[in-house]
C-alpha cells in the first residue's frame, strides 16, 4: 500500500491538470479494489482451496502455448478495459484502446509471421505463398495502370516508375481488401469449420480414421477455443479494417489521383531534343514517331495533351499556356 500511495502521489504530480483528478480517482477505486479483494481473501474460510485454484491456474497457462498466451493477455486487456470504464476512466479511453490496438496487432504479426513459416516449410505451402504473392501483385499493378491510364490516356507501358510508385502505394488498398476477405473467411469457418473441430475434440479418434493417420496431432491443448478465439479475433480485425478503410477510400484515391500527374511529369518524362517545346514542357515517347507532351502550369496543375508526332507541331514547337 505504501508503494501504491507513492506511485499515486508520484503519477498525480506528472500528470496533466485536466486529467489530475480524473487519475487520482481511478487509481484509488482500483487501489480500494484490490484491497477490499485482499481481505476478502485473507478472512476467507477458504484460502487453502483458493491457493489451489489459483495454483492450479497459473500452472495452466504455464503450460499454454506462446500463442495461447498470446490470447490470455488480450483477454485480460479487454477485462481492463471494462474496468477502466466502471471506474470512470473515460479520459484515459483513447490512450488504453490505441495501446490495446498495438498489442493485438503485434498478435496478428506474430501469428502471420508463425503461419507463414509453417507454410513455407512445405510445397504446398511455398506454391499457396507464391500464388497469393502474385496476385495481390499483379492486382496492384493492374490498379496502378488503370489510374496512370485515367490521366494520360494512352497505354501505361511507358510509364513505367510511375506505375511502380502508385503500384507501392495500392498496398493500403490492398489490405481493405484483404480486411473484407479475412472477415468473410471468418463467417465461413465459424459456421463450416467449428463443427468438425468440436467433433475432433469429443473423438480425437475421428480424425485419425478419416484422414488415415496422415495428419500429425497437433500439441495444443483447449484446441476448440483457441480457434474460436483466432475466428472472433481475426474476423473482428477484418471487419474493423474493412470498415474503416471504406470511410477513409475517398480521401486516398483523392490523394493518389493529385499525386499521379506529378509523378508522370517529373519521373517518366523529359525535356526532350526531339520537339521544339515551350517553357515547362516535357514529352514521353509512345512509339511510331508519337509523344506524349505535358505542361506545368503556373498553377501548378500538369496538364497533358493528346498523343502528336514532332512535325505535326507548330513550327515554333508547343507554346506554353
Amino acid at each position: 500500500m505504501t508503494v501504491g500511495a507513492f506511485g499515486l502521489v508520484f503519477m498525480a504530480l506528472i500528470a496533466p491538470e485536466q486529467w489530475r483528478s480524473a487519475f487520482v480517482w481511478v487509481t484509488i477505486k482500483f487501489m480500494f479494489l484490490g484491497a477490499t479483494l485482499r481481505v476478502l481473501y485473507l478472512t476467507s474460510p477458504h484460502q487453502g482451496k483458493i491457493d489451489e485454484f489459483w495454483t492450479k491456474l497459473l500452472e495452466t497457462y504455464k503450460g499454454l502455448s506462446t500463442e495461447q498466451k498470446l490470447y490470455v493477455n488480450a483477454c485480460i486487456l479487454m477485462l481492463g478495459l471494462a474496468l477502466l470504464l466502471l471506474a470512470g476512466g473515460k479520459p484515459f479511453l483513447l490512450a488504453y484502446i490505441i495501446l490495446l490496438t498495438f498489442f493485438f496487432g503485434y498478435i496478428a504479426l506474430h501469428d502471420v509471421f508463425r503461419w507463414y513459416k509453417a507454410l513455407s516449410e512445405n510445397l504446398l505451402g511455398k506454391a499457396i505463398i507464391g500464388i497469393a504473392f502474385a496476385a495481390a501483385t499483379n492486382l496492384a499493378y493492374s490498379l496502378a495502370g488503370q489510374e496512370v491510364t485515367q490521366i494520360v490516356h494512352v497505354t501505361p507501358t511507358n510509364f513505367v516508375r510511375t506505375t511502380l510508385f502508385i503500384a507501392i502505394l495500392m498496398i493500403p488498398v490492398l489490405m481493405i481488401f484483404a480486411g473484407g476477405i479475412i472477415f468473410f473467411i471468418g463467417i465461413f469457418m465459424s459456421s463450416i469449420v467449428m463443427l468438425p473441430s468440436l467433433l475432433a475434440n469429443f473423438d480425437p479418434r475421428l480424425r485419425s480414421w478419416l484422414f488415415a493417420g496422415t495428419l500429425a496431432v497437433s500439441p495444443l491443448r483447449f484446441k476448440f477455443i483457441t480457434r474460436l478465439f483466432q475466428i472472433i479475433f481475426y474476423s473482428t480485425i477484418g471487419y474493423t479494417i474493412f470498415a474503416s478503410g471504406q470511410n477513409g477510400l475517398a480521401w486516398y484515391e483523392s490523394k493518389i489521383s493529385y499525386l499521379a500527374p506529378r509523378l508522370i511529369y517529373y519521373f517518366d518524362m523529359y525535356e526532350g531534343q526531339e520537339c521544339k517545346l515551350g517553357p515547362q514542357y516535357k514529352l514521353a515517347p509512345l512509339g511510331d514517331a508519337k509523344f506524349l507532351l505535358a505542361q506545368k502550369l503556373p498553377s501548378g496543375i500538369i496538364n497533358f495533351e493528346p498523343p502528336v508526332k514532332c512535325d505535326d507541331l507548330p513550327p515554333n514547337g508547343a507554346r506554353a499556356r
